[in-house]
């Protein structure tokens, strides 16, 4: 009988500060020169995406509960 492996949810998109700070921590490490080539990679299709989320986040009208919410 064939096993199957557990479905994990897919995590939750991080907020933008939250990709906005792990693209910060990326790009320290990435400048710092000491990562091996592959992580290196890795990390820079890594920062791509957070870019991506992060422009995507700025470009997105405001939501409802924002605009609801009092100053």
């Amino acid at each position: 009988m064939p096993r199957h492996t557990p479905v994990t949810a897919p995590a939750a998109a991080p907020s933008y500060e939250e990709a906005l700070a792990e693209l910060e921590r990326l790009v320290q490490r990435m400048e710092d020169g000491q990562m091996p080539l592959d992580q290196l990679l890795g990390s820079y299709k890594r920062g791509a995406e957070l870019l991506e989320l992060c422009r995507s986040r700025l470009a997105a009208p405001p939501s409802r509960e924002l605009m609801s919410r009092p100053c």
